[in-house]
């Protein structure tokens, strides 16, 4: 693996791990040296592989999972790359309009004591804002820009930042269904691998990557301390679909809980592939409207006052 190997963190950690072994210390053990490159999923793994004597079982059913995540998530930016350069588009012909075509008209504009519609006028704003004032429009937005991001790491920020995902306008439902995939799909292998259910809830809350579904899984974990099962938390957190709910609940009561998370893995897997395949689809119509509708304001911003101009020409002869 390391011969094999060009990333460079990732060769040096292998490294470190093979002198690890050598020295005594176990696969897992050596591995959780590196937590940025091995998650808390990887490494516990590993540890019930290890304490099983089936780690090879569990390292093939990790590998599963996680080529499932990239799959994934290739897939989102394969769908993501069509609106992103529409975006940067619209950002660029804005900017080009604002700096160089717009300030031709609005000397002409000034010559004549008519009031300018709003189009115009908010171009003429942001025209203004990036020919004279460059030097304030630029680091605010950049400015701007940080200060989101740095409000999304706060805790409140991040509570509604995922409360967010969940209920975006056509992403929502999307993301609702990749995460249900990682939660049953960790869930299946940490299970699978033998480890007690508390500690897996743990190490599944920590590695969901969501704080709203992390708090859930929380009040699952304390209903699973009071002796009950698991599938009472999820029923009463609205944010699992209730499909997953009560397939765990059949999968406790029949002690077939394993069999229950493959057809939930297997069924959310295929509901992933779908979706991705249609974002594409849903997205051209949309981005196209939105083009559109940038496309004749910026037109109306600029033939608007025109028109104007030509009536009250018409009427003084």
């Amino acid at each position: 693996m390391i011969e094999e190997t060009v990333e460079k963190l990732l060769k040096e950690a292998l490294h470190q791990i093979v002198r690890d072994i050598e020295e005594g210390f176990k696969l897992s053990e050596a591995m959780a040296k590196h937590p940025h490159i091995f998650s808390q999923l990887y490494v516990n793994t590993v540890i019930a592989g290890e304490a099983g004597g089936v780690l090879d079982k569990v390292l093939l059913r990790l590998a599963s999972v996680l080529e499932e995540e990239q799959e994934t998530k290739m897939g989102i930016k394969s769908a993501l790359r069509y609106p992103v350069m529409v975006i940067i588009a619209l950002i660029v012909a804005v900017v080009v309009l604002s700096v160089f075509v717009l300030p031709t008209f609005i000397k002409i504009y000034q010559g004549f004591n008519v009031k300018l519609p709003l189009p115009t006028q908010i171009m003429i704003f942001v025209s203004n804002s990036l020919r004279h004032y460059w030097f304030i429009t630029i680091p605010l937005i950049i400015a701007v820009f940080f200060l989101i991001r740095f409000y999304i790491n706060t805790p409140l920020g991040r509570r509604q930042w995922d409360n967010f995902k969940f209920n975006m306008p056509v992403f929502g439902k999307i993301y609702t269904k990749i995460v249900m995939l990682r939660f049953a799909s960790m869930l299946n292998v940490l299970y699978q691998a033998g480890l007690p259910i508390l500690k897996i809830l743990d190490i599944v809350k920590i590695t969901i990557g969501n704080v709203i579904l992390a708090k859930d899984i929380e009040g699952i974990k304390k209903d699973v301390a009071d002796g009950k099962g698991i599938s009472g938390g999820i029923l009463a957190s609205k944010y699992f679909p209730r499909m997953v709910g009560y397939m765990v609940s059949i999968g406790e009561k029949a002690g077939a809980l394993t069999t229950m998370l493959d057809s939930l893995c297997e069924y959310y897997s295929q509901e992933d592939r779908n979706a991705l395949k249609n974002l594409t689809s849903l997205i051209e119509p949309i981005m196209t409207v939105v083009l559109g509708a940038v496309v004749m304001t910026m037109a109306l911003a600029i033939f608007l006052p025109m028109w104007n101009l030509i009536s009250i020409v018409k009427q003084a002869r």
